[in-house]
């Protein structure tokens, strides 16, 4: 027996009104939002909250080298601090 799926559109299953980041957002604190929250992508939206586009925990891992020796990245020293 065929199972029936049943047809949905996406504004039916997305996110509304989603956790966002801004352009100026440091590595460290979207590491932190990542850990905080379960999520695989952010929104990035301007001041005027006009998306500009997403950005992905693959994207965080990408800027990392493998021959970094490192499994886990430390984001402390890609930060910078007052």
């Amino acid at each position: 027996m065929e199972a029936r799926v049943k047809v949905r559109s996406i504004g039916g299953i997305m996110t509304r009104n989603p956790l966002t980041v801004r352009p100026d957002t440091t590595l460290l604190q979207l590491r932190r939002r990542f850990e905080t929250h379960d999520f695989n992508m952010f929104p990035v939206v301007d001041d005027r909250d006009v998306l500009r586009g997403v950005v992905t925990k693959l994207d965080l891992l990408k800027i990392f080298r493998p021959w970094s020796g490192r499994i886990i990245p430390d984001l402390r020293s890609t930060s910078r601090t007052s």
